[in-house]
């Protein structure tokens, strides 16, 4: 009997669309689905269902037979059109050899026969499951091998001179791999071979030659005071990128020779990733890990490796650690990636209770509270005012992204977002946004703005998500507002700048948000069109008896003007504030003196 949990693991990585007009089963289905897959989303009848699918590549469609606005038959064929191998689960209501024919006809992947039960379902959906995330890893691996090929050929035709290097380079690499690969497969077949070699290959690398983080796994346990330095090379897939794997092995077989060769009697090598190196110090003297970690960084600085003419300056994140038990490994790592945090380059001792730890527990804490509010339907859009300073009239709505926790108190945005970044949720959010903020709008006839950001662009979907609200809810574009949110990137990428171009070229409007005094922003105004800028809120706080925060809004308003472009001061908490901000010429004014944020499209004050 199948059960829910059993479609992982490959149900985490994959999306599903049910298509299906009975509501009480299909937002059941979708919030049981929830738990377990990447994104689900449904629909309630062909139309929707297709629209669905044009704007989002669902790795699997579910689709019932009896179908309003649309045949089951004419949609599956336009969702064939769409995407000509979409995975398809079909709900029968019947039967027969009839319903067969056409399914096969119809090319769809699996039958469900209503009514069903549920572990009924699972088996199929687990079975489809496994075809279709077999399929991505396929695709994956075809687009990576694509890229590396099309780098190749770019690097070739960049530095034609040193064609003959990358050759001899690229040889190194396939017998380096070959042989990984011949000795991988002695070992698997457990026979024939000394248990030493067997062993060798276990707990070697197989490039430095040195012991891996399995035999230091083995080292490190007892109850022995011991102390561990944790380096880790920075920027190490840099020397890959620019000078070939061959470059970058040759590397590492150096640096782990220079290491092994300064090493005290006391201390051992191991070699636990690609850049990765421990020295494992066993009766440590005092502060001895740090001494010597000080001494391998300082001769690397100033004795460089060199192949081929080419100097490798090689720079370390550190982490130190003392004590006793295997979890000394996984401490000493932590204390690398605090010192790579911090620019790397530099030494961390691990302290659970450090400003990275703790900063690391509430990234922690917001990504799960995060996650279970996006499958409970707990992110919530709220509308804030912003007001027009020469009538206080409302010139339109920002839609912000809350929170509502599980004791039903509501976060701000600053609380959750970078958590939401860190685990790519940021896209989510914003689909979430769209969505809330058409279906509000559409039910009154005021304009509205929507924060979006690098992340939205680059994964290219706007356009036509955008488009598809606009019909669905009868929104004119001109009522929209897309809030560009700092992502100075997009300035130097042609690509994104055409999405914007063509979102403009559709009727929706263009903002920047956060301006502050980087003239290269001034630059991005420019070349984006933009309608109104955002003033940071770090120069109206406090603008009444602060004249250089007057000055540079000033400066942005005079700037402003003289594009065509609106302005917008962020934060406008005191009447004080108000009417310095209108004297200097802002345009607009938003901030809890003139309209907190709400879940409705009103004015309301302290």
């Amino acid at each position: 009997m199948t059960e829910l949990q059993d479609l992982l693991p490959n149900s985490k990585k994959l999306s599903i669309l049910i298509i299906d007009p009975d509501n009480e089963l299909r937002e059941k289905l979708a919030s049981y689905l929830r738990k377990v897959y990447a994104l689900v989303d449904d629909a309630a009848n062909g139309y929707d269902g297709l629209s669905f699918c044009k704007i989002n590549n669902y790795d699997i469609v579910i689709v019932d037979e009896k179908m309003p606005n649309m045949t089951t038959e004419q949609l599956i064929v336009n969702i064939h059109t769409t995407k000509s191998d979409q995975k398809i689960i079909y709900f029968s209501h019947e039967d027969s050899i009839e319903i067969l024919n056409k399914l096969i006809t119809l090319s769809v992947t699996a039958v469900v026969h209503k009514p069903f039960e549920m572990s009924d379902f699972y088996t199929e959906l687990s079975r489809v499951s496994e075809i279709a995330y077999n399929k991505n890893q396929t695709q994956e691996q075809l687009i990576f091998a694509k890229k590396m090929k099309s780098e190749q050929k770019k690097l070739l035709e960049n530095e034609f001179q040193k064609r003959e290097k990358l050759i001899s380079e690229l040889a190194y690499e396939r017998k380096r791999i070959g042989k990984l690969l011949g000795e991988n497969a002695e070992l698997s077949k457990q026979s024939g071979g000394s248990s030493e070699d067997i062993k060798k290959i276990k707990y070697f690398n197989d490039i430095t030659k040195i012991e891996n983080k399995y035999a230091l796994q083995l080292a490190l346990k007892g109850s022995a005071t011991k102390a561990i330095i944790y380096l880790n090379i920075d920027h190490f897939d840099l020397i890959n990128t620019l000078y070939g794997m061959g470059t970058g092995n040759k590397v590492l077989k150096a640096t782990a020779d220079r290491i092994a060769q300064y090493l005290p009697k006391n201390a051992k090598l191991y070699n636990v990733s690609v850049d990765e190196f421990v020295v494992l110090i066993s009766e440590p003297t005092p502060d001895q890990e740090k001494i010597l970690a000080e001494q391998v960084i300082t001769m690397f600085e100033e004795s460089p490796l060199e192949f081929d003419s080419q100097p490798f300056e090689l720079s370390f994140s550190v982490g130190l650690v003392r004590g006793s038990g295997m979890q000394l490994f996984v401490q000493s790592k932590i204390a690398s990636k605090e010192a790579k945090y911090y620019g790397g380059g530099t030494i961390a001792t691990f302290d659970s209770k450090s400003h990275y730890m703790n900063k690391q527990r509430e990234d922690l804490f917001w990504i799960k509270t995060l996650k279970s509010a996006i499958h409970e339907n707990r992110i919530l859009a709220y509308y804030q005012p912003i007001v027009n300073n020469a009538d206080n009239s409302v010139d339109h709505f920002e839609v912000l992204s809350r929170l509502k926790d599980e004791s039903g108190n509501i976060i701000n945005a600053d609380e959750f977002i970078k958590a939401a970044e860190t685990v790519g949720l940021i896209t989510k959010i914003t689909r979430i946004m769209i969505d809330s903020s058409f279906k509000h709008f559409s039910t009154n006839s005021y304009k509205f703005s929507i924060n979006i950001c690098g992340y939205d662009l680059h994964e290219d979907y706007l356009l036509e998500l955008l488009k598809y609200k606009c019909e669905l809810y009868n929104i004119e574009p001109s009522r929209v507002y897309l809030e560009l949110i700092g992502d100075s990137s997009i300035n130097n990428s042609e690509i994104l700048i055409q999405q914007m171009e063509k979102l403009r070229a559709l009727g929706f409007h263009i903002g920047i948000d956060d301006i502050n005094m980087d003239y290269s922003i001034f630059s991005r105004i420019l070349r984006l069109n933009a309608d109104f800028i955002k003033i940071d809120k770090s120069f109206v706080h406090g603008l009444t008896d602060n004249e250089s925060h007057q000055h540079i809004i000033s400066t942005i308003v005079e700037f402003a003007k003289k594009s065509g472009v609106k302005t917008v001061a962020e934060h406008v908490e005191t009447i004080e504030e108000l009417r310095m901000i209108s004297k200097l010429g802002v345009d607009y004014s938003q901030g809890f003196y003139v309209g907190k944020p709400s879940e409705k499209s009103e004015i309301i004050r302290e």
